[in-house]
């Protein structure tokens, strides 16, 4: 239950109760009460009950996250806020994204860290939330944290009406490189067919490895230059006390001067 008193707490009195087992839940709701977001697991009308299904998490020294307990276990949080020691409070997602999003808590962070999944995307916490790995298409196959023989993993898993989720991909984390490593591109079953792939330039976490190598991107055409352009670039002639030759190099022969006669 929310502790009386606690909505005249100020940020920084907030923050350094988190780590308290009475005090904790209630300075993260103040910490977003005062930051004037709504997420949506700290409604505007906060009952006991409510109340009840948060909980409160540390990610580091520096960052707590709130958010509502999920029935895998206490590493789970779902809707989750992330909480900074200046008070301010961190939406990673929004709107659906923010109903599907999961917080998974590390047990030994330096092995695996701390992400976030939702279908279409992966954040990691190293210190701070980045992006790692992003969905292009197609949104019948989404993101999750699956784990064999006690090593967790990001699966991307698909499935159509009437079928089980069928895992397509694995992303396994690579503690040296602060990276995943798996496939950027790749066929899916039959159904629903056709082809995964991920959005390489918003997933700056993930080594490719396996599957299909991605179409290549079209270069951008360059510049076209202009007439001014072309005079001002290299190879052009410009007077002066010396001159520049079209081949670029600078002349010898100061501008105005006679050139000297061919020999032979």
């Amino acid at each position: 239950m929310i502790v009386p008193g606690a909505e005249s707490w100020a940020p920084d009195q907030a923050f350094i109760r988190l780590a308290d087992p009475h005090d904790g839940l209630s300075a993260a709701v103040r910490l977003v009460g005062l930051s004037g977001l709504e997420p949506l697991c700290v409604p505007a009308e906060m009952s006991d009950a409510t109340a009840s299904h948060l909980r409160v998490v540390p990610l580091s020294n520096e960052c707590w996250a709130l958010g509502v307990a999920d029935l895998r276990g206490d590493q789970v949080l779902r809707a989750p806020v992330l909480l900074n020691p200046d008070g301010e409070v961190r939406l990673v997602a929004e709107g659906l994204e923010e109903e599907l999003l999961c917080l998974h808590v590390a047990k030994d962070a330096e092995v695996f860290p701390h992400l976030l999944i939702s279908p279409r995307h992966v954040w990691v916490f190293l210190g701070s939330v980045e992006p790692a790995l992003t969905l292009a298409g197609p949104d019948v196959a989404g993101f999750c944290l699956r784990e064999e023989g006690g090593f967790p993993y990001v699966a991307l898993v698909t499935g159509a009406i009437g079928h089980e989720f069928v895992e397509v991909a694995r992303y396994l984390w690579e503690p040296y490189e602060f990276a995943f490593t798996g496939p950027a591109k790749d066929a899916l079953p039959d159904p629903p067919g056709g082809k995964f792939e991920l959005d390489l330039p918003n997933s700056p976490r993930l080594i490719p490895m396996g599957g299909e190598i991605p179409d290549p991107k079209p270069l951008p055409e360059p510049p076209r230059m202009r007439g001014d352009d072309l005079a001002a670039a290299p190879g052009s002639f410009k007077g002066g006390d010396t001159g520049w030759c079209r081949t670029g190099m600078r002349s010898t022969v100061p501008a105005g001067a006679d050139a000297p006669a061919r020999r032979g």
